[in-house]
């Protein structure tokens, strides 16, 4: 991309909120990414993980990884990645659970703890009394706590944050 276009999305970004400048500033990084590709007339390769790895260079990425049923209880696999310059603390987050015809079954606050900057970690919650396949949906309704190693909040924090999903419910935010 050169240097004019760069000067032009940067300039658009600093008037947009944080959330939107990630968005743009992101979608740039991607298309700087895939421009020799796609000015070959190729298709960029699905896997992406130059561009992923771009667009993800900052952040705190959570990711619904697995879910396991064990009786009458559901074994939720979450995978943090803190790829901002911090380390968490204490990040805590309220979720809701939803159930397949889209009905709220639980709130549960999850505390992700000790991620540190640059590493990826795997955290598990037992959820009782929930059978995995009742479970279509959680969704992030907030962020209680996001402090770093000192103890003190983490300025954004709550901007940070995206998440995915790889088990058979879904995970927004």
């Amino acid at each position: 991309m050169s240097p004019i276009r760069t000067s032009r999305l940067h300039a658009r970004a600093a008037r947009l909120g944080s959330r939107a400048r990630r968005l743009v500033l992101g979608c740039g990084a991607a298309l700087a990414l895939a421009w020799p590709t796609l000015t070959l007339g190729q298709a960029p390769s699905a896997g992406g993980s130059a561009g992923q790895a771009a667009v993800e260079g900052s952040g705190i990425t959570l990711e619904l990884n697995k879910l396991e049923g064990s009786g009458s209880v559901c074994r939720s696999y979450f995978v943090v990645a803190n790829r901002g310059p911090e380390t968490l603390k204490d990040l805590r987050l309220e979720m809701y659970l939803f159930d397949r015809q889209g009905i709220a079954m639980r709130r549960v606050a999850l505390p992700f703890t000790d991620v540190r900057a640059g590493r990826t970690k795997v955290v598990i919650f037992d959820l009782a009394d929930l059978a995995c396949s009742d479970l279509d949906k959680l969704i992030v309704n907030e962020v209680l706590s996001c402090t770093g190693e000192t103890g003190q909040p983490i300025k954004g924090c709550p901007d940070l944050l995206t998440t995915r999903s790889r088990a058979t419910a879904a995970f927004v935010y």
